[in-house]
């Protein structure tokens, strides 16, 4: 998604909306921004940056586990700052696999990106 489309999204966009679909606690949501839309764009921004899927895809596949578990860790640390429980979770799990079942972790990592994203365009 490039900036101009996610500030264009953004400003457009219904946050409690977007929370339902995304799976978020509105009222936490809020709480953890005080209110502060600016920094939450600013969060979410980060976030698009950060879930770099298809590199970490390409680890995975070349068995680099030290470059799946920093790419792991940043998305884990990016989804908990946007209260995003279930890819942190998944993110964690990542980070800590063994390398025979870090292939297993990425699709639900991939579809819960893929369902954040879907609420981003609603």
């Amino acid at each position: 998604m490039t900036t101009g489309r996610f500030i264009y999204i953004f400003r457009n966009m219904n946050i409690r909306s977007f929370a339902d679909a995304a799976g978020i606690d509105y009222e936490r949501l809020m709480d953890e921004f005080c209110g502060d839309t600016k920094a939450l764009s600013t969060s979410i921004r980060s976030y698009l940056d950060t879930c770099d899927l298809p590199s970490l895809v390409k680890s995975v596949e070349d068995g680099d586990e030290e470059a799946v578990r920093s790419s792991a860790h940043r998305i884990r640390k990016c989804a908990e700052k946007l209260l995003l429980d279930e890819t942190a979770s998944l993110a964690r799990k990542l980070e800590d696999a063994p390398a025979e079942r870090m292939h297993s972790l990425v699709t639900p990592l991939e579809k819960e990106f893929a369902r954040f994203t879907a609420a981003l365009e609603q």
